[in-house]
């Protein structure tokens, strides 16, 4: 599929990258058929679009989940192999299975568990607020002259400050 169509559909999310498409189709548990389309893997979520119509531009999102949401994924089945990933679902307790058929499912699994791993490494925790328990104080000289050091105030700043002091 051609990537500048979901780019300029507007499902993208900010900071959103595309790693890899592969074509095949999609069912769901209560699906009796496939949906064909392309399952789209970015770096932070798994999609799979399809095309409206034949003479329609743009795609549709049919399917949308973050990497953190899945929590396994499997291969099965002889002919035609399918690749099974399992979502789990806020509230209900339940997950939900995704049936895709493509080509090289090991391959495909391979890379989303490959993506998923490399959002883990890079989530970053930002602080609310610190709190530093048995801290010592440093005094007001041993404060100036480490900002001497690093480059932070002069030596004229400093002796005008140690004047003061």
């Amino acid at each position: 599929m051609d990537t500048s169509l979901i780019y300029s559909s507007g499902i993208m999310e900010k900071g959103e990258n595309i790693l890899n498409t592969y074509d095949g189709s999609m069912s769901m548990q209560s699906l009796k058929s496939y949906i064909h389309g392309s399952i789209v893997l970015t770096n932070k979520r798994i999609l799979f679009v399809k095309s409206p119509g034949f003479f329609s531009k743009g795609v549709n999102a049919i399917f949308s989940t973050k990497l953190d949401d899945i929590t396994s994924i499997s291969t099965a089945g002889l002919i035609p192999k399918k690749l099974s990933i399992n979502i789990k679902t806020v509230g209900v307790g339940l997950a939900i299975m995704y049936h895709f058929i493509c080509k090289n499912p090991d391959n495909v699994s391979s890379d989303i568990k490959n993506a998923k791993n490399n959002l883990e490494e890079t989530v970053v925790v930002e602080a609310k607020r610190v709190i530093i328990e048995g801290g010592t104080k440093e005094k007001a000289m041993d404060i100036l002259q480490k900002r001497l050091a690093r480059g932070e105030i002069t030596l004229e700043e400093f002796h005008q400050i140690v004047q003061r002091l």
